[in-house]
């Protein structure tokens, strides 16, 4: 599973999004905490067999973002988390794109 690394993130502007196909992927509610620098997004992940619901944090890590699966989440690290946290890495980076700040994806195992 990759963790996701982005140099820019701007919450104001996080629009959750869903992917739709052989693994469905939606995300249904984003709390963000602007003095701790910290958003959570809650997925869910639909697969064939399974079907996780699950907290993604996005949280200010050094001069980076990093979105990964919320601590104390019991999750099965299957493909379908790894499309929720590309999704949500994804979206996120779609914050500065307005901006024209430059995108700088690092991806960590």
């Amino acid at each position: 599973m990759h963790i996701h690394r982005i140099a820019h993130f701007d919450a104001t502007r996080f629009q959750p999004g869903a992917l739709h196909g052989a693994i469905t992927v939606t995300c249904k509610e984003f709390l963000y905490d602007p003095r701790r620098q910290k958003g959570l997004v809650w997925v869910f992940v639909a697969e064939t067999g399974l079907t996780q619901d699950f907290w993604i944090e996005i949280v200010r890590s050094g001069g980076e973002w990093a979105i990964r699966p919320a601590r104390g989440c019991g999750i099965v690290p299957t493909v379908g988390v790894q499309c929720a946290l590309d999704l949500v890495r994804d979206t996120a980076q779609q914050t500065v794109l307005v901006h024209g700040a430059p995108p700088n994806i690092h991806s960590t195992r």
